[in-house]
């Protein structure tokens, strides 16, 4: 997550706040004491494989994977604008989204608190 300080000494710089997250950001909300609030996706768990995880070190899955979407929604999308009909619709959101490869990993809502100050994780909150 980068910082990019808009007033003060440091207006216009950018810095890091923080890369070490345990899952991938998906909002990120400030709160009255001037830290973060970032609900995490993807989230890694202990004792637990994350297919993104297992992608990441192999640059040909990972080209594969976005080329095989592609293929398919591109010409998803082209015939749900001549033709749009709510199974078209559902399908075209269905590959965007990853669907098939998001049920691969364990459904868990994670969101942290960060500092504002240094990026550190101050608390959390997990689902069940």
């Amino acid at each position: 997550i980068h910082k990019y300080h808009l007033k003060g000494e440091k207006a216009g710089k950018v810095e890091i706040l923080t890369d070490r997250l345990p899952g991938l950001p998906d909002n990120i909300k400030l709160n009255d004491r001037g830290n973060y609030y970032v609900g995490l996706s993807g989230s890694r768990l202990p004792n637990t494989w994350h297919i993104l995880e297992v992608l990441a070190p192999h640059n040909i899955f990972r080209k594969f994977v976005s080329r095989l979407v592609s293929m398919v929604l591109v010409p998803a999308k082209f015939v749900n604008q001549i033709f749009p009909t709510d199974v078209l619709m559902m399908f075209e959101y269905w590959c965007a989204n990853l669907e098939p490869i998001a049920h691969l990993t364990p459904p868990y809502g994670l969101v942290i608190e960060i500092s504002g100050e240094d990026g550190e994780i101050l608390s959390s909150l997990h689902s069940t």
